[in-house]
């Protein structure tokens, strides 16, 4: 009896830190879109020579580590969700609180000393627990007053010609005795592409045609232990109607 909560309550330093880490993600990608855009900044007539001249350079090494730290994001998910005894602990834990903050004097505390952990436990609820970690990534907002990454195209064409760099190279290796990496960079680009169909809600409906035939190949990837990511069932999830 009781052993839920204590095992939670130890848990929780843990859970805090892995919430600033999650931010530090989200403020990341923030930047890197950021970055990009103004490096692909749309040409305007009359205005002068660009301060970085990138005509023909493509960034793909930064597009690579973006999908992996999504990928990140995405794993981490997985992890929470997948993890039945951490979901049960979490919700006798907060049937605890409700106790306490019913009967505070019958456990010595104050009302003013129970409402910020309450809110911590409800912030880290809502960041952490409940899946939806790579999604508020995603659906971050990444225009700000002085940069506007969703109303930049030459953004969000090179960052398709990127994407289908990425995919040639991943599917004529895919598959072969001397694949090493590429299932883990093929998740990384379906989150690429869902980015990308976030920031912009287009889509090459031919490309995602091609990367969702993968499945031929790549039915499934695993993450870590037990966990199985299926790529197909996430792209539909996360654009249905493509």
């Amino acid at each position: 009896e009781g052993e839920a909560q204590i095992q939670l309550g130890r848990l929780l330093p843990t859970l805090q830190n892995l919430s600033c880490f999650v931010k530090r993600c989200y403020e990341l990608v923030r930047n890197i879109m950021h970055q990009l855009a103004s490096l692909h900044l749309p040409p305007v007539r009359g205005t002068g020579p660009r301060v970085m001249e990138i005509a023909g350079v493509h960034f793909q090494v930064v597009y690579e580590h973006l999908g992996s730290l999504l990928s990140v994001l995405l794993t981490l998910d997985e992890i929470i969700a997948s993890n039945q005894v951490l979901k049960d602990n979490w919700t006798q834990y907060k049937r605890m609180m409700k106790s306490v903050h019913s009967q505070t004097s019958r456990f010595g505390v104050e009302d003013h000393q129970v409402r910020p952990f309450e809110k911590l436990m409800q912030r880290l609820e809502g960041e952490l627990m409940e899946g939806l970690i790579l999604a508020n990534c995603l659906e971050q907002p990444f225009d700000d007053g002085h940069i506007l990454v969703s109303a930049n195209p030459t953004l969000m064409e090179e960052f398709m010609i990127n994407m289908k760099m990425i995919f040639a190279y991943l599917e004529a290796r895919i598959g072969e005795n001397n694949e090493m990496e590429q299932r883990f960079q093929f998740l990384s680009l379906c989150l690429l592409f869902t980015l990308h169909f976030q920031v912009w809600r287009a889509a090459d409906k031919k490309f995602f045609q091609q990367i969702f035939n993968m499945f031929k190949k790549l039915p499934a990837i695993h993450l870590c232990a037990n966990i199985v990511w299926i790529p197909n069932e996430f792209l539909l999830r996360a654009m249905p109607h493509l």
